[in-house]
């Protein structure tokens, strides 16, 4: 039977994890009793029948006991195999879900999986966009189901006792049967020859053959751990064949912290970073090109390794909490990590021949490795302070780390330069990158980091927060040039820090987030020139201010006293933003967020969500008339969502009249481009535009016409650009599509909210039910406009609907007089 997606939330592949911890404790319990059989056997002074009996009833208990163990392992290998499908299954799911829902799509869930626009208007690509989603959701499905039977075959085989568990040790009996009773040397060797095959079975192995495995795969990487593995002529020690199975080797056994600690005790800090270093100079032209006989490692294979790399050095240090920690069989000391990190400043000869990498210092090495997940905040840490200061001390930032013009970090990708002029990730140049990719996993450690004070003696104030000095201050390049900036990775480490598991640290640096935003875009003193937010910071900005949504809403609303709904009601700690930056900080926030469509869109459907939830809230409380609902719901939803959407369509679009600026600069040298865009998109659409864009609720009062009035002033200059019309006509079609599904949102809750009883025959079914909007026929929605004008509730909406074009306006127009200066 297929898996429904009903069904997939409802699973808990985490459940998967703790049954998997729980049978390998007790079969760790069940090892535990092996001395005991051993003293419990049949002494060999023993003759006769009584010692045959006792002979024969000490086997029977060792096979009963192996036929427990194997079973057991066989399931916890099933366990541990199931649950990152399913879990990856269900992530897939539910964002490209919510994607859907978000864009105010219908999803349809039955199989086939559907997905169609339910009224709301369609732009291009849209088709293209709902089919990805509609098979993404699909293969997740699919992914999941075959997870689900696989699990269910190896705990029915399980419960009809197919699995034998011989009559040797139990920890032989936890092996495949092609594994028992074999010498440690050979045990090892067949379990590296096929470690896809036996990767689940390294828990069933004693510690020591742990250990002995670990250091058998540091071994294998041979002459790698020198410094000088490269031969005179060039030669490069390793080609992709053998690079390839180590990375196979590495990838299977290292996310054992036994494993894994005994590799890296084996190699040391010093011959980690040799191995790495010689693994890159084992490398032509980057890894893009490939022969029939390829003695080079390629960049595909180089990005295995590096990743595996990243998951054995994760395990192997995710025990270890500070500087004294003493090293045990399932971590590396504090004095090994310490030892990594200096020598991170020294220089590693790099010699590939995609670029020059010139001499990149062991934080660069070291960084490919951090970008994953599984690290703990102690490595993260101390990595990041340590080049936090090296690079402040330099009075550098990022520039420091140009030491080639080449890639180091393969973990996302391979630059092709015949056919990549531009890869959408960044080369390795810059550690930071890495790091803070590997921080947005582990939201404590990116609350350590981002909560601490700068290191080094930069150039710039030292009283500044780390997170302003990253977010505004630091030189972030594209290193080398065509490649992408590192700053994406911070923005997703703050957001972690602000969003995931939250506590008041979160909420703290959530406030240091507006304001440092907030004082970059406007600085407040003549000397010190307005800035901009970088793209990847104006999408992390997004983020933060969706999962902070009932603040905004709180700093923009006249009470200044945010609700939480739904979703919300038990979220993080609250974020003082009235007090940090206020409601005009908070709009220069949102103003700068607009400016970057994919920003726009996840601030403005996070708010949006936020806003139907209210609105849901406020119409269906009981004991209140429908005027006291509709009252609640303007000064507690719509002003202040009204306010973020000026303020979003206010950036959004000065930036569609900055593009256009560009484009016609020649034709515009006498224009003086002062007007503010925000203000003449208020008079286009509520004015020349009113009768052609449907408003649900009738047409704009006087209040809005004497907003429109006092708003001519900024209008100077309007016609000196040749394309002005076009960018009017672009930008028309955004706003008035921008009301229509605000309007829609309002509409849709006020319907959803009525009582059945309280609608005509026309919109209640045979059941008696409320006939879905997306179902309503065209009869069906005049039914609806003369229900909204006879029954008090649904004209309800038509108030609401009037408010909500009314506060749209008049919130852009007030954004537009702050920052003019008006």
């Amino acid at each position: 039977m297929a898996v429904t997606y009903e069904q997939l939330q409802k699973w808990k592949p985490e459940e998967l994890d703790a049954a998997a911890d729980q049978l390998n404790t007790a079969r760790k319990k069940l090892f535990d009793q092996q001395d005991e059989l051993d003293a419990g056997s049949t002494p060999s002074s023993w003759i006769g029948q009584a010692a045959t009996r006792a002979e024969n009833r000490h086997r029977r208990l060792v096979s009963s006991l192996n036929d427990i163990a194997a079973p057991l392992s066989r399931v916890i290998n099933a366990l541990d195999e199931a649950s990152p499908t399913i879990k990856k299954a269900k992530n897939s799911v539910q964002s490209a879900h919510d994607s859907a829902i978000g864009k105010g799509w219908k999803v349809d869930t039955s199989s086939p999986v559907t997905i169609s626009a339910a009224g709301v208007e369609t732009k291009d690509g849209d088709e293209a966009t709902m089919k990805e989603l509609a098979q993404t959701i699909e293969d997740a499905l699919a992914d999941a189901e075959t997870a689900a039977t696989e699990l269910a075959a190896v705990l029915n085989s399980a419960k009809k006792g197919d699995y034998d568990g011989g009559d040797a040790s139990l920890e032989s009996a936890s092996l495949p049967p092609e594994l028992r009773h074999l010498p440690t040397d050979e045990l090892i060797d067949k379990m590296l020859a096929d470690p896809d095959k036996y990767d689940g079975y390294t828990d069933a192995l004693s510690t020591w053959e742990q250990q002995q495995l670990g250091e058998e795969i540091a071994n294998r990487f041979g002459d790698l751990t020198n410094p000088d593995a490269i031969g005179d002529d060039g030669t490069p020690p390793i080609g992709d064949p053998e690079a390839a199975k180590l990375a196979e080797t590495l990838a299977a056994y290292g996310d054992d912290s036994t494993v894994s600690t005994a590799v890296l005790n084996k190699t040391g800090p010093d011959g980690f970073l040799n191995i790495q270093k010689n693994l890159l100079a084992s490398m032509e032209s980057g890894g893009w090109y490939m022969g029939e006989d390829q003695p080079y490692v390629t960049g595909d294979t180089m990005g295995d390794l590096q990743r595996a790399w990243g998951t054995t050095l994760a395990s192997a240090t995710n025990g270890t909490d500070g500087d004294n920690s003493a090293g045990t069989s399932e971590h590396v000391s504090g004095d090994w990590v310490q030892s990594l990190v200096e020598r991170g400043d020294d220089d590693y000869d790099v010699a590939h021949a995609m670029g020059d990498t010139g001499s990149p210092r062991g934080f660069q090495l070291l960084a490919p490795m951090l970008r994953d997940g599984g690290h703990g905040s102690y490595l993260l840490n101390e990595v990041g302070t340590s080049m936090e200061k090296m690079e402040r001390d330099a009075h550098g930032g990022g520039l420091i780390w140009r030491t080639g013009n080449g890639q180091l970090d393969f973990t996302q990708g391979t630059w092709d330069p015949l056919s990549d002029s531009d890869p959408n990730y960044d080369s390795g140049m810059d550690p930071f990158g890495a790091l803070f990719e590997g921080m947005s996993h582990n939201p404590d450690a990116a609350r350590d980091f981002l909560s601490g004070d700068l290191a080094g003696a930069g150039a710039v104030d030292d009283s500044k927060s780390r997170v302003e000095y990253y977010m505004t201050d630091r030189i972030w390049t594209a290193l080398p040039d065509g490649f992408q900036p590192a700053d994406s990775h911070f923005g997703d480490a703050l957001v972690s820090a602000t969003t995931e598991d939250a506590d008041q640290r979160s909420a703290d640096l959530t406030e240091e987030a507006f304001k440092s935003a907030s004082d970059y875009i406007n600085p407040g003193d003549n000397d010190t020139p307005a800035g901009e937010l970088s793209p990847a910071m104006r999408r992390a900005m997004a983020h933060i201010s969706g999962a902070y949504v009932p603040d905004v809403f709180a700093a923009l609303s006249d009470s200044q006293v945010g609700t939480d709904y739904g979703p919300y009601a038990d979220r993080q700690p609250a974020a003082d933003l009235v007090g940090t930056v206020g409601m005009d900080g908070v709009r220069e926030v949102l103003g700068d967020i607009g400016k970057d469509d994919e920003a726009y869109d996840i601030s403005q459907s996070m708010a949006a969500s936020y806003m139907s939830t209210g609105l849901d809230d406020y119409l269906s409380r009981s004991g209140l008339s429908p005027e006291e609902q509709v009252r609640l719901a303007q000064d507690n939803v719509i002003d202040p969502y009204a306010n973020v959407r000026g303020a979003l369509q206010e950036g959004w679009t000065e930036e569609q009249f900055a593009e256009a600026k560009a484009r016609d600069e020649e034709a515009s040298n006498s224009g003086d481009w002062k007007y503010d865009a925000g203000a003449w998109a208020l008079k286009q659409v509520t004015g020349e535009l009113a009768g052609k864009i449907p408003i649900v609720g009738g047409p704009i009062g006087d209040g809005t016409n004497s907003v429109i009035d006092s708003s001519a002033g900024y209008f100077s200059g309007l016609n000196d650009v040749d394309s002005t019309q076009e960018t009017r006509e672009i930008i028309a079609a955004e706003i008035g599509d921008g009301r229509r599904d605000m309007q829609t949102l309002v509409d849709a809750a006020v319907y959803d909210n009525l009582p059945a009883n309280a609608l005509p025959p026309d919109l209640r079914g045979p059941d008696g039910h409320k006939v879905p909007m997306t179902e309503w026929t065209t009869e069906q929605r005049d039914a609806w406009e003369t229900a909204r004008t006879n029954d008090p509730r649904a004209h309800a909406a038509a108030e609401l609907l009037g408010n909500l074009v009314d506060q749209t306006n008049i919130g852009m127009d007030h954004a537009n007089n702050e920052q003019d200066g008006g």
